[in-house]
């Protein structure tokens, strides 16, 4: 996707660098949902910062599913970060340590690797066609964080890593499609326009911790905050 960046900008962000900036604007965004109400206009603010880390970690998952050794084992990671990442997501967003109204975001990364591991396992247009289509109503039908919208995101990352011009327009086409606050996160083009393609310090399996440890955090302070017992679920 770095080559959509001017030719007269030189591509400075790493993987790292990327993953800190969609990590930061997560946090911003869940803070947002935890601590501010629809009718305070500071929520608007921080919850269009926060739209900006999801196009990031799609791109991402298309880096990293194009450059793993093992796609399995990465899937299989995804899979278990999201079962352990599920209750503190029900406790941020529901105050419920089970709700079946939406399932986190991890799961719809989840499908849209599977859909990536069908693009790289085969040429048969059919299967191909069915592969994309099964993940993302697989997304959708078990109410996954951004749904079927969140794999069509990611194969669109995807294309443009063949054609950078038709993943762009196809990127710029979702977040318009999903509208509402979304369209903040077209300025996730920006840092990711700007990846020079090198991984950077990584953090490891830390940085999938980052995910359910923020929530609970979270989760824990707005207790605090709101005097209410941790264990009130």
């Amino acid at each position: 996707m770095n080559n959509i960046c001017p030719k007269y900008i030189k591509p400075v962000l790493s993987g790292a660098h990327l993953k800190a900036i969609a990590i930061i604007t997560m946090i911003i965004d869940h803070l947002a949902v935890a601590f501010t109400t629809t009718d305070m206009p500071i929520r608007a603010c921080l919850r269009g910062i926060g739209r900006n880390a999801f196009p990031i970690f799609c791109f991402l998952l298309v880096e990293g599913a194009l450059k793993t050794s093992n796609i399995k084992k990465y899937a299989l990671r995804l899979f278990v970060f999201a079962l352990v990442s599920e209750i503190p997501f029900d406790l941020v967003l529901y105050r419920s340590a089970w709700a079946i109204r939406k399932q986190n975001t991890f799961f719809t990364l989840l499908f849209g690797l599977l859909m990536l591991w069908i693009l790289k396992s085969t040429t048969n247009n059919l299967y191909l066609l069915v592969g994309v289509f099964s993940c993302g109503f697989a997304a959708y039908f078990l109410k996954t964080d951004y749904g079927m919208w969140g794999v069509a995101l990611i194969l669109a990352f995807y294309v443009a890593t063949i054609f950078p011009e038709v993943g762009f327009t196809l990127f710029v086409v979702l977040m318009f499609f999903k509208g509402g606050s979304e369209y903040w996160g077209l300025f996730s083009i920006i840092p990711i326009a700007l990846y020079n393609g090198q991984r950077g310090k990584q953090m490891g399996h830390a940085l999938y911790l980052v995910y359910p440890l923020h929530l609970l955090v979270i989760y824990i302070i707005w207790c605090i905050y709101n005097g209410t017992s941790v264990f009130a679920f």
